[in-house]
């Protein structure tokens, strides 16, 4: 954790001194963008920045959508792995329930497609489902749905979402277009 110690000149408050990696970096009132009433976590978020000569909100911004993009591929390997199991069980996968549909059928046509819906009531816990409520509609909806992409860092949606934890954070960013 990096050392903070005041800067005083006059008997006024002007900045800080942040020992960073055993560099000592100074930090002016003046460099914060929210001069008013910062925080430890902007001190050093600015200390860093200037050590590196970055503005803080594009090292604000890059460890938000490092964060985001964690978050969103710890859900799609959640959802994609409950999808791909249940078409396991199911002995199937979208195109074959294509196929099905495409014949005007569903799901209650499908010989052995109740056992393994029940299967998958024991086996995914996750789904919440009851082994003795009838769920073929719910298991039909995450057999027939296509695989969903992987998420990669560079999407938009990661960048959204961390530009919105940063507004919720209310720590101030400047969106920088990569």
């Amino acid at each position: 954790m990096p050392e903070i110690t005041p800067i005083l000149a006059r008997r006024k408050h002007i900045g800080w001194t942040v020992d960073v990696n055993g560099e000592s970096v100074r930090v002016l009132v003046s460099d914060l963008p929210a001069p008013e009433y910062p925080t430890i976590h902007q001190i050093r978020h600015t200390a860093r920045a200037k050590l590196a000569g970055e503005p803080a909100d594009k090292i604000a911004l890059a460890m938000a959508i490092e964060e985001c993009f964690a978050l969103s591929l710890m859900e799609w390997e959640r959802v994609e792995l409950t999808r791909r199991e249940c078409c396991r069980l199911a002995n199937m996968d979208w195109r074959t329930c294509a196929k099905i549909e495409n014949e005007y059928r569903d799901h209650s046509t499908v010989i052995g497609f109740d056992t393994a819906t029940k299967s998958a009531a024991y086996e995914c816990p996750e789904l919440g489902w009851n082994p003795d409520d009838d769920n073929g509609a719910e298991m039909w909806a995450i057999v027939s749905a296509k695989p969903i992409r992987k998420p990669k860092q560079s999407d938009q949606a990661v960048r959204d979402m961390a530009v919105s934890m940063l507004i919720l954070r209310r720590e101030p960013v400047e969106v920088v277009p990569f």
